[in-house]
């Protein structure tokens, strides 16, 4: 599977993210924010590190200030 977006393609086998391929970077970094507070889906933080939206140690008002940033 090959997903497109503005920051270019990510590619994952067939089975993974089927549930995020239709998904927007900014709708990716909304689930994640939900899922703070549970268990994080190991394929959203990978699509979201190949994608360069999510980087080790950050924190979720860093993240809620991406999601402000590309609703603008």
């Amino acid at each position: 599977m090959k997903l497109y977006t503005p920051l270019g393609k990510v590619e994952l086998p067939d089975n993974y993210a089927d549930k995020y391929k239709d998904k927007t970077d900014i709708e990716l970094l909304e689930e994640l924010v939900k899922q703070s507070s549970q268990t994080l889906d190991p394929v959203l933080v990978q699509i979201l590190v190949d994608k360069k939206l999510l980087f080790k140690g950050e924190r979720i008002c860093d993240i809620q200030a991406k999601i402000q940033k590309l609703k603008i």
